[in-house]
């Protein structure tokens, strides 16, 4: 957690949303294994990634994680490529976890790369946006 988002959950200010933590998420295999990447938005307030690279906790989308759920939602985008799953192009609310993901089955490649955004339901004012790529290969 940065410095600022520590300052601002301890001094009870209005909480802070970012998607600065997130980042590009790949996944290897050989086959005939499967790779898959994805990344996910938590509805307590985490985003977790699926993936041989940058896999793993990469942070929160909100500070404090208390604020996090129902009064936001999220949305993909895609700018190149298609998703294997996970919704794109609307938007959906936070109170549950939304993940969006790229498979590949067999030897080849599968990429998408997509603006994620969070915005408040309350006034719809977007608050947060990253592109993020997901890639997922499998190699002989």
């Amino acid at each position: 957690m940065s410095i600022l988002k520590s300052f601002i959950a301890t001094m009870g200010v209005a909480p802070v949303v970012s998607l600065a933590d997130a980042g590009d998420v790949s996944d290897e295999n050989t086959f005939p294994g499967d790779a898959v990447a994805s990344i996910q938005l938590e509805s307590d307030g985490d985003i977790f990634a699926l993936g041989i690279i940058n896999g793993g906790d990469q942070g929160d989308w909100i500070t404090p994680r208390s604020a996090a759920g129902g009064n936001y939602e999220a949305r993909w985008t895609n700018t190149s490529g298609t998703l294997s799953s996970g919704t794109a192009g609307s938007w959906q609310a936070l109170s549950s976890t939304r993940t969006w993901a790229v498979s590949q089955s067999g030897v080849g490649s599968k990429t998408c790369t997509g603006d994620l955004e969070i915005r408040r339901t309350a006034d719809t004012v977007v608050v947060a946006t990253k592109s993020i790529t997901l890639t997922a290969q499998v190699f002989f």
